[in-house]
């Protein structure tokens, strides 16, 4: 244990608790405040997005499904029939490694989904 000690230059001693606990308290204050920050820079931008967004229902369009996306080195996913005819090239393939940010679990960290129901956003009836 003393050589871990020696190799990480850990010192042992004594601290406030209250001191210590204040700097906990402002360390994650500012990591929420960045946090915070990054997404209103999100929602400005998918805003303005929106605003000069022209929908054309005969523009192809690909996109990562939680649901329907194929996962890269895993069999196939199957997609329902009702989705099947409309949809079989509009979910891409994702690739998932484990994190151990999320024990080792595999996750894809590029790509975020939202739910949207999926008459909505599948194509499918209103």
């Amino acid at each position: 244990m003393l050589a871990k000690y020696k190799y990480f230059n850990a010192k042992v001693g004594e601290k406030n608790p209250s001191t210590l606990l204040t700097e906990i308290k402002e360390n994650m204050l500012r990591m929420i405040d960045r946090k915070m920050d990054a997404i209103k820079c999100i929602q400005v931008a998918a805003e303005e997005a929106a605003e000069i967004f022209e929908f054309n229902s005969s523009t192809p369009y690909q996109y990562y499904s939680s649901k329907w996306s194929a996962i890269i080195g895993e069999p196939p996913v199957k997609i329902p029939t009702s989705l099947e005819d409309n949809n079989k090239t509009m979910y891409l393939p994702m690739k998932l490694n484990n994190d151990t940010h999320f024990y080792n679990i595999a996750v894809n960290t590029s790509h975020s989904s939202v739910h949207v129901p999926t008459n909505v956003f599948d194509k499918g009836k209103l």
